[in-house]
């Protein structure tokens, strides 16, 4: 082989070694995930360049199965979180456990192993996939509105999620009545990827929905630990939101006196009568009554007595409540004195005094 073959031959191994370290440090190394076995376990770890474990399997519809994560080493806080073959969620565990059930046919599952926090946590674990048997399911299912199911939880069957359709700003209400046992039920909604949106631990738990329209779950199960059981009573309601009453104008009040004098020389008894008409109203709604008639009592001071005793000056207090705002027609009448009307009195206004002395009926009424 002549010197010059040698040299291109080289030339082009140099290339090929090149071409393959650039690439391998292009796409990190799998460091975890991968197929998985029923009754198998597998020791894997994540890290910053690979940091969420997907990891695949086959079951038949109805399989109980239980993923389990060991921590061995780093500071791993493990989330798992369970999918059909197409991705779609079906349960969420921020935890180093999960079982739940098979529900989408006979195929291909499959679940992820990332960090439940945020910064990232990582480390070495051991994870295992258990068949737990065909235990036949106690709760949970699809629900729809105005709906109500009788069901039971037990050890084996702990969780009942549920799941419904529905539109945003739905204001829905999640009911749970223990009937026997000792549930103290625990009511976790959440969107169509297992994200959590509330919590309840009163047995009610009522929310307007707000991950737009579509599909949305419940998790209906035990409020304390070690974990109760028994049977219930679950019920779905959509309750459109109490309309806001329409802004009624508040009550209005009218308050003032009669002015009058007394000549004699006892104390005057005064029966006052006072009536009112609403002419025009004012602002929207129909607050306050639109017309009155109430009696009030005082007492004027004693005078000087005869014609050169003088007279003493006093007032009768009145005060109307509940009125309709706007303009009124106001009248009074007692024992001492006639009719006197005020014909364009303001409600609310300022303090209507009424001079029973006065010369003309303009001056009658300030």
């Amino acid at each position: 082989m002549s010197l010059k073959s040698m040299l291109m031959r080289f030339a082009l191994v140099a290339c090929v070694l090149v071409v393959a370290s650039m690439a391998h440090a292009g796409n990190p190394q799998q460091s975890c995930g991968g197929n998985i076995s029923y009754g198998k376990a597998v020791k894997h770890f994540n890290k910053p360049k690979w940091p969420h474990c997907d990891y695949w399997f086959r079951g038949k519809d109805d399989d109980l199965i239980e993923i389990k994560v060991k921590v061995l080493s780093g500071n791993l806080k493990p989330s798992i979180t369970f999918f059909d073959a197409s991705a779609r969620h079906i349960a969420k565990a921020a935890a180093e456990r999960l079982k739940s059930r098979l529900n989408r046919g006979n195929g291909r599952y499959g679940f992820r192993i990332t960090s439940a926090l945020n910064p990232r946590t990582y480390g070495t674990f051991e994870v295992s996939l258990r068949f737990r048997g065909n235990q036949p399911q106690t709760c949970g299912g699809n629900i729809r509105y105005n709906q109500t199911v009788s069901q039971y939880n037990e050890k084996g069957w702990p969780h009942c999620d549920y799941w419904f359709r529905g539109t945003n700003k739905d204001v829905v209400e999640i009911k749970a009545q223990r009937l026997s046992g000792n549930l103290k039920p625990s009511i976790i909604l959440f969107d169509s990827s297992a994200r959590i949106i509330s919590k309840s631990k009163t047995g009610t738990l009522r929310f307007r929905l707000n991950r737009g329209s579509g599909r949305y779950g419940f998790r209906l199960t035990s409020a304390v630990n070690p974990r109760t059981y028994g049977k219930f009573k679950v019920s779905l309601k959509e309750t459109s939101p109490s309309s806001p009453p329409t802004p009624q104008p508040k009550p209005a009040a009218l308050s003032g006196a009669l002015v009058a004098k007394n000549v004699g020389t006892s104390p005057q008894r005064v029966e006052l009568r006072v009536q009112g008409t609403l002419l025009s109203a004012s602002g929207s709604g129909s607050g306050g009554r639109s017309s009155f008639s109430e009696n009030f009592f005082g007492t004027l001071p004693a005078g000087g007595g005869g014609l050169f005793g003088g007279a003493r000056e006093g007032n009768i207090g009145f005060a109307v409540k509940d009125l309709r705002a706007g303009r009124w027609s106001v009248t009074t009448a007692s024992n001492i004195t006639g009719a006197i009307t005020c014909p364009d009195v303001r409600v609310p206004g300022r303090y209507l005094v009424i001079n029973a002395n006065a010369t003309s009926p303009s001056q009658a009424c300030r």
